[in-house]
């Protein structure tokens, strides 16, 4: 049950007005239609019973004028004399025949006596029963013949004129008295629904802004458009909640990553006020302040670099470029780097893997996993970097043999400044998978994690 305020919401909305004014519309539009129709049926049933009436009156004068009135009465006379009975007038308006009345003077001289006509056309009653008490509406018409003589004609409504103002009757009550309150009783459950939709959204919304980033419109197994309109809300309030935890993330990341170098940098200045007599500890000093300096600047560019290709600017760079040369030039810079630590990369690319973007970008999503593999992967180890077709496009596959990642950790390591080192001394500023992912995602691509092979796997496809 609605309550009032409810009610009246709905009955004040913007959708239940445009519901009633359309509503309002399509009823005098369909009323119009269908009363021109009824209107036209009624004119022509009119001019029809008009028509009848002027000939046979026009048939009357003419035998008047042409054989005399005396001929006339005598052609007309039967077995009741030239007066005819009440009787047979009923017989007249069954079958629509035109009661006649000729005068002389005051005198009716032949016809029906009891029919009263004024001059030209009009309406008049006529009784007709027993006792004369039923009465029958007539359309009349009298002519002056001249001599004072008159004749008169009077002609009973026709069932055609009868049923054109019932269909007009019954169009206007079943319209405006059973459609248009049925249109607005409709209109009425099609606002209380939308707006009950609306309200459902509006309600998550407000939980998101009040804090709760985890909150998520209502859907049902529906197809219609408020269930696709509540999955694209939520589809927005993930990717919001995801950039509110990278804000988040980013704040405890600068916090944590920028307070070392910085406390380094000013423990190194104190140390150069310390030791200005002794110009070798004070080089010793620059070069250490220097490298904290860098580790400073490779955070901020590596920022810089996640803001850039997050706003899709680098897009509209992109051009066809082989994936396949891409990856086997950076796989061949670190075939070295691995020997040198005694591990092992297996390279397997198959040739001439085209796609469409950013050859730089590329490269350092490739470099990035592979700098992981060197920084994670097992002492005398082996990794791989594998670049194959497959239904969608290509897959590219970079991996170790390692320790792997813990399963808990899988659904975080994309996020800026997230480290599985929580003390955060290993050297490093948690952004190179955030950049990895984002790469992915400029190029349209999904990256992934397995879950359930040793080592830690990473698959990119790719849709060419």
């Amino acid at each position: 049950m609605l309550s009032a305020n409810s009610s009246m919401q709905i009955f004040t909305s913007r959708i239940f007005r445009i519901a009633a004014m359309w509503s309002l519309i399509f009823v005098v539009a369909l009323g119009s239609l269908m009363g021109v129709y009824g209107w036209a049926q009624l004119e022509r049933a009119q001019e029809d019973e008009i028509s009848h009436l002027q000939e046979r009156v026009d048939e009357i004068v003419n035998e008047i004028r042409h054989e005399g009135l005396e001929e006339l009465i005598e052609n007309y006379s039967d077995e009741f004399g030239p007066l005819w009975p009440q009787q047979e007038a009923e017989y007249f308006i069954e079958e629509s025949e035109v009661l006649l009345l000729v005068t002389v003077g005051e005198r009716a001289v032949l016809g029906f006596a009891q029919l009263s006509a004024d001059l030209g056309l009009s309406y008049s009653d006529y009784p007709i029963g027993d006792n004369l008490e039923d009465i029958v509406e007539l359309r009349t018409l009298r002519v002056d013949f001249g001599d004072d003589i008159t004749v008169s004609g009077g002609l009973a409504r026709s069932d055609e004129i009868a049923n054109a103002k019932s269909f007009i009757h019954q169009i206007a009550f079943w319209i405006f008295v059973v459609l248009l309150p049925l249109l607005l009783v409709y209109g009425f459950l099609l606002s209380g629904y939308v707006i009950s939709q609306l309200r459902g959204l509006s309600h998550s919304l407000a939980s998101v802004e009040g804090g709760n980033i985890e909150a998520r419109a209502a859907t049902s197994d529906s197809h219609d458009e408020f269930n696709q309109l509540a999955l694209d809300v939520n589809k927005m309030l993930s990717q919001v909640g995801r950039l509110v935890r990278n804000l988040e993330n980013v704040s405890v990341g600068v916090a944590h990553d920028l307070k070392t170098p910085l406390t380094k940098l000013d423990h190194r200045l104190q140390r150069i006020e310390h030791d200005l007599n002794s110009p070798d500890d004070i080089r010793v000093h620059v070069e250490a302040s220097r490298s904290h300096l860098q580790t400073l600047l490779n955070t901020f560019n590596a920022l810089l670099r996640l803001g850039e290709i997050e706003s899709g600017r680098r897009r509209d760079q992109f051009r066809k470029i082989s994936l396949s040369e891409i990856t086997e030039d950076v796989a061949d810079t670190f075939q070295a780097v691995f020997s040198e630590q005694g591990r092992t990369l297996d390279v397997s690319i198959i040739p001439e893997i085209s796609i469409d973007g950013d050859a730089d970008l590329l490269a350092q999503l490739v470099s990035n996993l592979l700098e992981n593999v060197l920084d994670h992967a097992k002492a005398g180890g082996t990794a791989w970097v594998r670049l194959q077709r497959n239904t969608s496009g290509a897959v590219m596959q970079i991996g170790d043999d390692g320790p792997g990642i813990p399963a808990p950790e899988h659904a975080r390591i994309f996020e800026r400044f997230y480290r599985l080192d929580k003390s955060r001394q290993a050297p490093g500023n948690g952004l190179g998978l955030s950049l990895v992912a984002s790469i992915a995602q400029l190029h349209g691509a999904t990256i992934s994690l397995h879950k359930d092979q040793p080592g830690t796997v990473f698959d990119i496809v790719f849709k060419t």
